[in-house]
């Protein structure tokens, strides 16, 4: 039995003789006294050092080349000295102190199936384990092919440019994977909720909660209610998403063959949306629908001539249902709808088709008195001193066209 200094057993002191006997490739002395015996100096691969900016017990060993395998054995059961590369079972295998930027993955608890995640070290102010991602993984949505801006920048002056998209900060490719639009047609932008979102192939994609430009979840650790939101629809056909239409407080999917209701509950989260089809109906994949007033109009194509349907909700049944009002003109519109636009105020809607003229419109006028429509009027305006009408929608009750004529566009 001999006496021991107490400074031969902290853990700081034993850790700092153990990476410098590391670096001169000696065996440290033993606690309570005793010479060292020579060994095998480090690899010239490896760095070693003491992490002497945080005052732990920690050595740190980083390799310039291949990866590695490592083994530490103790006297006391593997509890005395603990080694972590790559990852850890649990969060509280990590010591108090590490060093700068050290990421490694925490495996989970295998018996609550809580899943895996990354933490790195920051010791920039207060010493913290911080959620990232897997090193080395590919983060950035590409700008120059996602929807860019145009801002008012002084009167009569916008500036086009890409978006700065945010980054994937944590996760991987399981637990954080990129927006399912990357490597697809993005076919309609629209923002709903605070979020902006997109339409591509069978899914709606939202951002993040008031970060409209963030595609990505902040954790992984939990699914948080304001998290991006990626759903794909839930149906038996194919159905590429076309428009969305918000109406009466509901958000309508447009397909080709099917229409669909985007249901959530007291609010919109990933943990509460859903895509659910309501009705079966052809509709044009040209023409994005329009919402006036307590109707949503849509076209379809039927060869040489092309009809309207206008999609409603029955106050009696809340049944959806679609009316065709060019039933009684069916060889009045011409095929190829390409612009809808309608107008609450005055009850009319204005019409472009690719089969007509490049300098007419076709418009639709209605009026109900009750549950009874009373008007339901068809006919078409031409403008003779217009080569093509380029564009047009309504400000109020005012119809505004872009249009090209010989000595310029007006």
């Amino acid at each position: 039995e001999t006496d021991t200094d107490p400074s031969d057993l902290d853990t700081n002191e034993i850790a700092q003789q153990f990476a410098a006997a590391m670096q001169s490739g000696t065996t440290p002395a033993p606690p309570g006294g005793g010479g060292g015996s020579a060994s095998a100096a480090l690899p010239a691969a490896f760095t070693s050092h003491r992490l002497t900016q945080t005052g732990g017990s920690v050595i740190y060993l980083q390799t310039s080349g291949d990866d590695f395998t490592i083994e530490i054995r103790d006297a006391s059961n593997g509890l005395g000295i603990k080694q972590i590369k790559d990852k850890v079972q649990y969060f509280e295998d990590l010591p108090r102190q590490g060093e700068q930027g050290f990421i490694v993955q925490v495996a989970g608890d295998p018996v609550t199936s809580f899943g895996s995640y990354y933490v790195e070290f920051e010791s920039d102010t207060i010493p913290v384990w911080k959620e990232a991602a897997l090193p080395g993984i590919d983060n950035q949505l590409d700008g120059a092919t996602l929807p860019h801006t145009l801002v008012n920048t002084a009167t009569n002056a916008f500036t086009w440019d890409e978006v700065t998209w945010a980054t994937r900060d944590v996760g991987d490719d399981d637990t954080n994977s990129f927006p399912s639009f990357i490597g697809e047609t993005i076919n309609d932008v629209f923002f709903t909720e605070s979020r902006l979102a997109f339409l591509s192939g069978e899914s709606v994609l939202m951002s993040q909660a008031g970060e409209f430009f963030n595609f990505f979840r902040t954790t992984t650790t939990a699914l948080v209610d304001g998290d991006p939101i990626d759903v794909g629809t839930n149906h038996t056909k194919v159905s590429i998403l076309r428009y969305a239409i918000p109406y009466q407080e509901q958000l309508l999917l447009f397909s080709d063959q099917t229409q669909f209701r985007l249901t959530k509950g007291d609010i919109l989260s990933p943990a509460t949306v859903g895509i659910d089809p309501i009705t079966e109906y052809e509709s044009s994949i040209d023409a994005k629908p329009a919402a006036v007033g307590n109707f949503v109009f849509f076209a379809v194509e039927k060869s040489d001539f092309a009809s309207m349907r206008e999609y409603f909700v029955s106050n009696d049944s809340e049944r959806n249902d679609a009316r065709e009002i060019t039933g009684h003109v069916p060889r009045f519109l011409p095929s190829g709808i390409s612009r809808i636009a309608g107008s609450s105020n005055e009850d009319v809607l204005v019409i472009q088709s690719e089969g007509g003229a490049a300098n007419e419109l076709f418009t639709y006028k209605f009026f109900w008195s009750g549950q009874n429509k009373v008007q339901s009027a068809w006919s078409k305006w031409t403008f003779p001193d217009v080569d093509k009408i380029l564009g047009f929608d309504f400000i109020r009750s005012t119809l505004y066209l872009v249009v090209k004529r010989g000595d310029g566009i007006h």
